[in-house]
């Protein structure tokens, strides 16, 4: 895979992402490199908001039907957390 801005060559899409865009979420960069569709989130939860209001949502698709869900995380500086209770903590 090669970056186009600085004309280095990678041997993986994951490689690529971590060198040079280390700011979005590794797993979204390589989903979103490779232009797939399946990639539906971590699963794990974020500090979202919802109406105005902070609360912790899940890192998956809003358009799955999960009421929980606040999107597809894309950014690495957004913290995930393994349960909505550590989350809100």
């Amino acid at each position: 895979y090669a970056d186009l801005v600085s004309n280095n060559l990678y041997i993986s899409t994951r490689g690529c992402c971590e060198a040079e865009l280390f700011y979005r979420n590794i797993e979204f960069c390589e989903a979103d490199s490779l232009f797939s569709e399946c990639y539906e989130g971590s699963g794990l939860f974020y500090r979202g908001d919802n109406g105005g209001k902070e609360v912790c949502v899940k890192d998956c698709d809003q358009a799955n039907g999960d009421a929980t869900c606040g999107g597809i995380v894309e950014d690495a500086y957004i913290v995930l957390y393994e349960t909505a209770e550590a989350c809100c903590s």
